[in-house]
């Protein structure tokens, strides 16, 4: 399975709070893949970090605490602003393209609001 998450600007938006203190929609979604992926113990994971191209944070792997501290590592500004949708759809595909496995999926995790690269 292979995670794509959204890092462009709009991501910043303070639009949560949480126990009392106000989240960016970047640091809520962390939290939930965090949850997710600590659910997911028998899944081999790849992250893609995308705004204006994909970033290649994590290849699949089942070391799943590697996979957490890179996540952790996921920030704004790794790349151009912007939201390439597509690319970070191919960029997924590519790292799954050869998996042996009986399902293949992408998680695609978007705000949407300046879509690029379609």
């Amino acid at each position: 399975m292979a995670l794509l998450l959204d890092t462009s600007t709009s991501m910043a938006a303070e639009d949560f709070t949480i126990n009392g203190k106000r989240q960016s929609r970047l640091e809520v979604i962390k939290s939930v893949l965090k949850d997710f992926i600590a659910q997911r113990s028998n899944d081999r994971l790849a992250l893609i970090a995308f705004a204006a191209r994909p970033y290649a944070v994590s290849p699949l792997t089942s070391d799943h605490a590697w996979l957490q501290a890179n996540l952790e590592r996921v920030r704004f500004g790794l790349m151009e602003d912007g939201t390439a949708i597509g690319s970070a759809i191919g960029a997924g595909i590519s790292r799954l393209r050869k998996v042996e496995a009986r399902a293949r999926s992408l998680s695609f995790l978007p705000t949407g609001l300046t879509m690029r690269g379609m």
